[in-house]
């Protein structure tokens, strides 16, 4: 865990390497996030009375003793199936802030660790990283790599199990701040996936509740998305189902099927069961359904 000097040197590293924090929500508590000024911890939220999705590692996260920390990753976990590719969409939401490192100076401790903290067990001060070195390793290429671009590249989950423990997956940056929230002065950007929801585009909406804040946010929509999201947005609107029942039923388009056969082939068909659908349908489909944002 990295506190004092140590958070210098961490924001120092991440600067040369051109990375930013990522941390995506619903719409619902993204509004929430604005209510109360900043990036939450869920502690805060609940005691300023603001509403939050349910998340299925909320009760592992107030007995592992991190209800009060603000979460946050070195990559953009929307990415990969924006590209087409055989993932998840983002479970935690999708509004992606890109926050500038230095934020961390808001922060009494920082810990990066390789798995959940949702997870059983998790003890977040023994499984932090305790030095600057560590963290250098889990990026993919030299930090002095000529192309900008691939310095921040994280390494995959089988790369990470390699060079560090075997239940590595992702890492996770978990922080103590004494205000119980970061700030939204070091966010450099949001960026909307290109739903629709019942004819309300997302971006549009997420928009609308910045300009209602009175704070100044850059807000881009991605400019990627596979052909079959729309249909898949469609479908989630009427409610939560399986991704085996999505694969199993031949009123929707073959490459929607496809999709979702190759998601479960890849054994991550739990992302989709147990947080996608879920989180999505409650914290971002439902209260636009209900006129709640």
């Amino acid at each position: 865990m990295f506190q004092g000097e140590e958070i210098q040197k961490l924001v120092e590293l991440l600067k040369e390497r051109d990375a930013y924090l990522y941390h995506a929500c619903q719409l619902l508590d993204f509004q929430s996030y604005l209510n109360v000024g900043g990036i939450p911890s869920r502690s805060h939220l609940e005691s300023n009375s603001q509403p939050y999705t349910p998340f299925k590692t909320d009760q592992n996260d107030r007995a592992n003793d991190d209800w009060d920390k603000v979460f946050a990753n070195l990559s953009d976990f929307g990415f990969t199936f924006a590209g087409g590719y055989d993932a998840v969409p983002n479970i935690y939401g999708p509004i992606l802030l890109q926050i500038k490192p230095e934020v961390f100076y808001e922060a009494t401790d920082v810990a990066i660790c390789l798995r959940s903290a949702g997870g059983k067990g998790f003890e977040r001060e023994r499984e932090a990283l305790n030095s600057i070195s560590d963290v250098d390793r889990l990026f993919k290429y030299p930090a002095d790599e000529p192309d900008s671009r691939k310095r921040s590249y994280v390494k995959n989950r089988k790369e990470l199990q390699t060079d560090f423990t075997s239940n590595a997956s992702a890492p996770e940056i978990s922080c103590t701040v004494e205000s119980g929230k970061l700030s939204l002065e070091y966010v450099n950007l949001v960026r909307v996936e290109p739903y629709t929801i019942q004819g309300h585009h997302l971006e549009v909406k997420v928009k609308e509740i910045i300009s209602k804040s009175g704070e100044k946010l850059r807000v881009y929509n991605r400019n990627k998305s596979p052909c079959y999201t729309d249909e898949l947005l469609k479908i989630l609107e009427s409610g939560v189902l399986s991704l085996q029942d999505l694969s199993e039923n031949y009123n929707i388009s073959q490459e929607l099927r496809d999709w979702a056969k190759r998601v479960i082939n890849r054994g991550i068909a739990y992302q989709f069961n147990n947080s996608f659908a879920p989180y999505l349908y409650h914290g971002t489909i439902l209260p636009i359904l209900q006129g709640q944002v």
